[in-house]
């Protein structure tokens, strides 16, 4: 089964903004903690996690 053009541009873009996705979760996760904000890391943390499985998914 190949690609068409179509389908892998839509499989990159969407890969693509679920990794920047899970990649700005943890950033943010630790900025927070070096401000001494565990709660808002905590929800950053549940918040990357669905990301992190559809990344996964997509591979």
């Amino acid at each position: 089964m190949k690609p068409n053009m179509k389908d892998s541009t839509q499989l990159l873009i969407t890969f693509t903004t679920s990794m920047a996705a899970a990649i700005g979760s943890c950033a943010g996760a630790t900025i927070w903690q070096s401000f001494g904000k565990p709660k808002v890391e905590e929800i950053a943390e549940k918040n990357s996690k669905p990301k992190r499985k559809i990344g996964f998914s997509i591979d």
